[in-house]
């Protein structure tokens, strides 16, 4: 993996972090919103046949896409971030790392894309905005602006998703998991089955604080409950499987593996939009 440590052109005073057991480098701000495990846990979930097309809402500087690449080096992402530091970032990491010829970065506001890629990605996957948009906002504007948004709900986040989605498409998003009723209703209100369902525990006798939610436009199949994933032991030390999520390997019966045994549509044909 190529890391290029030369400091983006920016006045903001940023941090150059590792991810995936210091494979790669990440540029990011060091004053508010931060990418954390949830990142890699998103990126960790996806399971795709080569070739395909995604996107990612909200990509920020890049880890959960970053993460995704890693594990499948042959699709093609559309990463879609509104925040032009975030979005300058997104690019800089992408070409350091190597992978600006697999990704198109698009600056843009995920509520106001062009028509023309509704219906046109193998699978979407986010980490929205799933704090309540109406409590008290982080002080920081750009950590409001992603934990929180502008004021759109969780609702809408998953309904822009299904929409980017072809038929029998797959969307997977990360959540906290006292939102997962409204990711319920909402994916049963579009007609999206198939639907998955991984809670993160931080430990093992605690409740989930986390959800990660896969579900497939105009499918009907029930409601899956997989097994969970345990952050900690008592102790405060990572999981096994959590570690092996962080160093970016492959973990036996999580949702990917779900994914894998379950029918698939068939890959989009890569067009030029896939391209740097």
């Amino acid at each position: 993996m190529m890391n290029d440590d030369a400091r983006p052109d920016c006045p903001d005073e940023l941090s150059y972090d590792g991810i995936l057991n210091q494979s790669y480098h990440l540029w990011q701000p060091r004053q508010g919103y931060r990418f954390g495990t949830d990142a890699i846990l998103l990126g960790s979930a996806l399971e795709l046949a080569n070739g395909s097309r995604l996107a990612e809402l909200g990509a920020g500087v890049g880890a959960a896409t970053i993460t995704a690449l890693h594990r499948l080096p042959d699709c093609h992402i559309t990463a879609i971030e509104k925040d032009p530091l975030s979005a300058k970032l997104l690019r800089h990491n992408l070409s350091a790392q190597g992978f600006d010829g697999a990704v198109r970065v698009s600056e843009a506001d995920i509520f106001a894309l062009p028509t023309l890629l509704h219906n046109s990605f193998d699978q979407v996957f986010t980490n929205p905005p799933f704090h309540d948009p109406h409590s008290t906002r982080a002080r920081h504007g750009r950590r409001a602006l992603a934990h929180q948004g502008e004021g759109a709900a969780l609702a809408d986040w998953v309904t822009t998703a299904l929409t980017l989605l072809k038929p029998k498409g797959r969307l997977t998003l990360i959540s906290r998991a006292d939102k997962l009723d409204d990711i319920i209703v909402t994916l049963a209100a579009h007609q999206a089955g198939d639907i998955a369902i991984l809670p993160i525990y931080p430990y093992k006798s605690s409740p989930a604080i986390r959800v990660i939610v896969s579900a497939r436009k105009q499918v009907a199949s029930p409601v899956s409950l997989l097994d969970g994933v345990v952050l900690h032991h008592p102790d405060g030390a990572t999981t096994q499987a959590v570690s092996q999520i962080l160093k970016g390997e492959s973990v036996q019966g999580l949702l990917a593996d779900y994914i894998r045994k379950t029918p698939q549509a068939a890959p989009s044909a890569p067009s030029s939009q896939d391209r740097g």
